[in-house]
């Protein structure tokens, strides 16, 4: 079996890369680092967007497989968002969704910015509602009679 290539960083990253692929299902993307890559899904040797965007750095691409195909992903995780109205304009001109938070793997004070295909994080909310359901009904389905009578008892002293 190969090695597990990751992106810069991650060595260093005291596991939190490795809890962050194992929580979320994604695959690093060595060739997916560009927002013509991450609005069109096509392999991009674009260098352009790190150039004339200060929030690209430390930028890495993911995909996963899910029912409804295949979902990318890029991750920008830069020392500071110094300006995010380019941020937006970027997100705007490529019609993409963005989050930015400080959750990232990276760590060392940055700020993780999030891409991804407009409407994709739509369908992974409704997605995780549907499961989030799903195991509710199991749970119900699940209660044995003797919950039920202690739960009609209880409601009816």
């Amino acid at each position: 079996m190969g090695r597990l290539i990751k992106p810069y960083g991650a060595m260093n990253s005291k596991g939190r890369y490795e809890e962050f692929i194992a929580a979320t299902g994604w695959k690093y993307n060595r060739l997916a680092y560009c927002l013509h890559w991450i609005s069109h899904g096509r392999r991009c040797r674009c260098y352009d967007n790190k150039d004339h965007y200060d929030w690209m750095d430390h930028t890495s691409g993911y995909t996963r497989e899910t029912e409804h195909g295949k979902e990318r992903m890029l991750m920008c995780q830069p020392y500071g968002l110094n300006h995010p109205e380019t941020l937006i304009k970027a997100a705007e001109e490529f019609n993409l969704d963005h989050e930015i938070s400080g959750r990232g793997w990276y760590g060392h004070g940055t700020v993780t910015i999030i891409l991804t295909p407009h409407g994709q994080r739509q369908r992974e909310s409704e997605r995780a509602l549907e499961q989030t359901r799903k195991q509710v009904r199991e749970r119900q389905l699940a209660a044995t009679p003797a919950h039920l009578d202690k739960i009609l008892t209880d409601w009816d002293e």
